[in-house]
């Protein structure tokens, strides 16, 4: 049997790149030539220097006339001078007369000026008529002329070596006619998943078995990064099918990537097929950080290859922090490793770890004109996290945490920051979702919704964090919902508690499992497996007033109904995850809201639930034209 290797010589993350480095000095792989068409994100090889001026002649930035600016000097709205037209000079036509004393040339915006002329007057100061220009008001030399070379002078520098090119960069590029342009070629980087347990998108979901994130969320982080990703596929935990992969990876790319398998389980497999190939082998296994702690970097036959952590977060973050700078390293660039950066505040205590670096993902929110962070509160592992985090700070290991009201720098995942009008926490609800979206449309206000539970969404309108804090949680000794919740926090002094909607909430089950219809005593017959919802969770509170009830109604006691049913330690997040649960027959039965429920699933209602709302008074307003479709 394989044996288990633990992590006993967590790295630094400085220390295993400097070590990394010291074997494999990281430089461009060469240089190719583009056309211009395709040159977008790529990394110039040289300096580029313009042959031509830009513009290459004196042209008018105005439909005028071109004059000498002297012959204008007399002129105003009763007394316009009068100058003979002798051309019309059309957009792409070189002048062929020269203005002198007494003449104008009719020019178009774009126009190469002719000879003699040093001013244009606009056409909205000039009057044509028979042959003869009627000038209204004069024109000072050199006015509404762009003069050659004012834009790009002939043997200016233009773009300098190691430049990755923008779109405004290959505008340039052309204005100076260069059709094709030398760069650094790009690196191929090799990606390939492990696990037994993925599939690809697309093909049908089995059980146990999961769609894989990382191959798509990596092939892309490496295009960003300026990189050729190839796609390799998934490989089983099979170790030959993991040594295979690695040797094709090997032959066609300068350097291989994988996710998954990398940790100190006797399943984890990537840190003993590396002893396979030629050194130097393992430059580190295990860092200290988090998410990411079981990452490997490597160096087999020369080069890098990077065993990534399974969970998307750790994935993305260990790329960024590892590969990223690498890729923008072997592709020439001369910024390595920069993204964009902003200062923001803190508004509450954010915990880090001391002896170890916390690479934290947040939403950022602008409210008036400064930037806030908050922490996105879910796992390593969690794919929403990708999806809500616009950026990541780090709180270095010498840090316990980040204190209330610093500020603290984020790495931007995001090109924009929406500034929002409102933030609005509250439970899951789709009927809520359907009325912010509808609230929005009407009122053209930016409503920032994210999901939490009712006592989140209440700490964050404590805070400051939140306009309005949705509420939907019962007290187990009174069977009132939400009131008992404003004594938890110091709110503002000016808060108030707004009705919002009532929902069916009751038992979900698979009616094929259970063989027929539901109902509550059958909770505590010990036939069924219950799926539980974690302590402060609405889902948990109301099982305990359910138990209450229930032990009221039979005379037996909460303790002893406890033990009764079975299953009640299987404890899950929330609401969507007790649905999940059951859905995939973990459990039996859950409690939920109808309105999550999906169809394939059935319900039978207990109660009511109170979906109601707290603000502060001068938001009643715009609280009330968020619910008012409700």
């Amino acid at each position: 049997m394989s044996k288990r290797k633990v992590f006993r010589k967590l790295k630094d993350l400085d220390v295993a790149l400097n070590d990394f480095y010291k074997i494999y000095p990281a430089k461009p792989l060469g240089i190719e030539e583009v056309d211009i068409t395709n040159a977008l994100g790529r990394v110039l090889a040289e300096d580029v220097f313009s042959n031509i001026s830009v513009p290459p002649f004196d042209k008018s930035i105005v439909d005028g006339y071109a004059v000498r600016a002297v012959d204008t000097f007399r002129a105003g709205e009763t007394n316009p001078v009068k100058l003979k037209v002798i051309e019309r000079i059309r957009t792409g036509h070189p002048p062929k007369l020269t203005v002198v004393n007494g003449v104008a040339s009719e020019i178009d915006t774009g126009g190469m000026v002719p000879p003699g002329a040093d001013a244009i007057v606009p056409i909205e100061y000039a009057e044509e008529k028979d042959g003869y220009v009627y000038i209204y008001r004069k024109v000072a030399p050199g006015s509404n002329i762009m003069f050659s070379g004012t834009d790009i002078a002939f043997g200016e520098l233009v773009l300098s070596k190691g430049a990755r090119l923008t779109a405004r960069d290959i505008g340039m590029l052309a204005a100076i006619g260069r059709h094709s342009v030398r760069v650094y070629r790009k690196p191929r980087v090799a990606i390939f998943s492990i696990g037994d347990e993925l599939l690809e998108p697309g093909e049908e979901l089995e059980a146990g078995k999961i769609y894989d994130v990382n191959l798509f969320l990596l092939y892309n982080a490496v295009k960003e990064r300026g990189g050729e990703p190839l796609i390799l596929g998934i490989a089983k935990d099979d170790p030959g099918e993991v040594v295979d992969m690695i040797k094709e990876g090997l032959e066609k790319a300068d350097l291989v990537l994988s996710t998954g398998s990398t940790s100190a389980g006797t399943s984890d497999i990537v840190y003993r097929v590396i002893e396979e190939f030629p050194g130097p082998g393992i430059i580190a296994h295990g860092l200290k950080i988090s998410p990411g702690k079981p990452t490997v970097i490597s160096i087999i036959k020369g080069k890098p290859y990077f065993g990534l952590p399974g969970n998307p977060s750790s994935a993305i973050n260990t790329f960024n922090l590892i590969v990223g700078p690498l890729i923008e390293k072997l592709s020439g660039a001369l910024k390595v490793g920069e993204t964009r950066k902003i200062s923001a505040i803190a508004p509450f205590r954010i915990n880090g770890e001391v002896g170890r670096m916390i690479i934290q993902g947040v939403s950022v929110l602008k409210r008036d004109n400064k930037y806030y962070v908050y922490p996105i509160r879910s796992g390593s592992g969690a794919v929403r996290t990708l999806g809500s985090a616009d950026g990541f700070i780090i709180i270095p290991p010498t840090m316990g945490y980040v204190d209330e009201g610093e500020t603290v720098t984020v790495s931007m995942l995001t090109e924009t920051i929406q500034e929002y009008d409102f933030v609005l926490f509250a439970p899951p609800s789709p009927k809520l979702d359907k009325s912010i979206v509808m609230a929005t449309e009407k009122t053209r206000k930016n409503i920032k919704r994210i999901r939490a539970n009712s006592i989140v969404s209440l700490q964050a309108f404590a805070i400051g964090e939140a306009d309005f804090a949705g509420l939907a949680m019962i007290n187990p000794s009174s069977g009132k919902f939400n009131e008992h919740l404003l004594s938890y926090y110091d709110l503002p002094d000016d808060t108030i508690l707004v009705k919002g909607f009532k929902r069916e909430v009751g038992l979900v089950y698979r009616r094929e499992k259970i063989g027929g219809e539901l109902s509550l005593k059958d909770l505590f017959t010990g036939n069924l497996v219950f799926v539980n919802q974690a302590s402060g969770s609405e889902g948990r509170e109301l099982f305990e007033y359910i138990v209450l009830k229930y032990s009221n109604e039979s005379g037996k006691g909460v303790s002893e109904l406890k033990g009764i049913i079975r299953g009640r330690e299987l404890v899950v997040r929330d609401y969507l995850s007790a649905i999940a649960a059951v859905k995939n027959g973990r459990g039996d039965v859950c409690i939920a809201p109808k309105e999550l429920v999906p169809e394939d699933l059935s319900f039978e209602p207990i109660l009511e639930e109170s979906f109601d709302f707290v603000t502060r008074e001068k938001f009643k307003d715009a609280l009330l034209e968020i619910l008012s479709s409700l």
